[in-house]
């Protein structure tokens, strides 16, 4: 119907490219199953950490991609440590994955951390440089948001505005309370 349409009036086309997009991404995500055991190194330095040991018992786990280069990551923090607080009261860890693999990344991620205390909310890493699990997410943008299951399997695949998230959220939890957000996330 899409290549019809665009045929018809090609002007329109690009009221498609959204849908044509989202499909797609859908479709790759049904496809993917996450390996538990990869490691990721604490942006703190330390061991690396397996994603396992992060999930633990819990029956999913939210990643949020996030660079402190990008604005709307900084201006969304209040917004994540709404979202995080109200996960991990219901039993859902949250991870963050800098996408950036360097030292100063690093270090401008602690620094933008600073006013949310010694222990910002949820788990920090730094996405791996080899092989990384942004690229197989297929992340384009940031922040960006991945709920898997235990089992591996992606539930959602988008941002922490989105119904979908939210629905699937409480469909593993009943409990789960949409925080209320600001308009930066939105």
């Amino acid at each position: 119907h899409i290549t019809e349409a665009f045929w018809l009036s090609p002007k329109q086309g690009t009221a498609f490219a959204p849908h044509i997009e989202r499909l797609r991404l859908d479709e790759t995500m049904a496809a993917l199953k996450i390996d538990f055991s990869s490691t990721f190194n604490p942006v703190t330095g330390g061991e690396p950490i397996a994603l396992s040991k992060i999930i633990g018992s819990s029956k999913a786990i939210l990643l949020q991609f996030w660079s402190p280069w990008s604005g709307e990551c900084e201006a969304s923090l209040p917004d994540f440590t709404a979202i995080t607080t109200e996960l991990t009261k219901n039993n859902i860890p949250v991870a963050t994955l800098i996408l950036e693999n360097s030292e100063k990344s690093t270090a401008d991620t602690i620094a933008m951390l600073k006013p949310l205390g010694e222990k910002p909310p949820g788990t920090w890493l730094v996405d791996r440089e080899r092989d990384p699990l942004s690229t197989l997410l297929r992340v384009q943008t940031v922040p960006v948001f991945v709920l898997i299951s235990a089992e591996g399997k992606i539930l959602f695949n988008g941002t922490s505005d989105s119904k979908e998230l939210w629905n699937s959220l409480t469909g593993i939890n009943p409990s789960i309370k949409r925080p209320e957000l600001s308009n930066a996330a939105e």
